[in-house]
């Protein structure tokens, strides 16, 4: 017997896809705002820290909007084991991003 029913499974992609799309809207629109919530960034301390927050952030925006339409489109179309291989790798791209931003701030929040 499954965990869950493929209707539970859906919705969780659903919900997912829907995340990654804010994510992406904030990196893409709101840079710098993204850089200081997300990673503990102060883009205005230093020019190349505001350099590469402006490249780096909005670079990260579009790959959530990539995972995010790759995932609403699967999710549209009922490709529930295509959703579910997306969905892990995306969970593999919140780890590294987990793993940066602990090196970074550490515990301290």
């Amino acid at each position: 017997m499954a965990l869950f029913s493929p209707a539970t499974w859906r919705a969780l992609g659903l919900t997912v896809g829907v995340a990654y799309t804010g994510f992406g809207i904030v990196e893409t629109l709101l840079p710098a705002q993204a850089a200081r919530e997300f990673f503990g960034i102060q883009p205005r301390a230093k020019a190349e820290v505001d350099d590469a927050v402006s490249v780096m952030v909005p670079l990260m925006g579009a790959r959530d909007f990539s995972l995010s339409a790759a995932m609403l489109t699967f999710w549209y179309y009922g490709k529930d084991w295509e959703l579910g291989v997306v969905i892990l790798a995306g969970s593999i791209l919140c780890v590294a991003d987990s793993i940066a931003i602990f090196n970074r701030r550490g515990f301290a929040a």
